[in-house]
């Protein structure tokens, strides 16, 4: 439940400061992501969830790449700004 609480803030961060909505959401199928409170929350946001064929990894090839980007841009902000990495 705690992974829905921070999609939901960062989906509403993004489109608070930045001005972007959503339209698609492509995610693995996870069992965090796969219970009905985001699923209704994406449907009242007007966002499609797509999720991935299980076992072929090149659907995330490119999502796990700009996540370990914007980690590698995140941690050294967390670090010097004092805050948990």
């Amino acid at each position: 439940m705690c992974v829905f609480y921070q999609h939901k803030t960062i989906l509403s961060l993004n489109h608070i400061i930045l001005n972007i909505e959503f339209k698609t959401i492509r995610m693995d199928n996870a069992a965090e992501f796969s219970f009905h409170a985001f699923n209704d929350y994406c449907l009242a946001m007007r966002i499609h969830v797509q999720y991935s064929i299980p076992y072929v990894h090149t659907q995330n090839g490119l999502a796990e790449s700009l996540i370990k980007r914007i980690k590698l841009i995140a941690r050294p902000i967390l670090i010097n700004c004092k805050l948990p990495t």
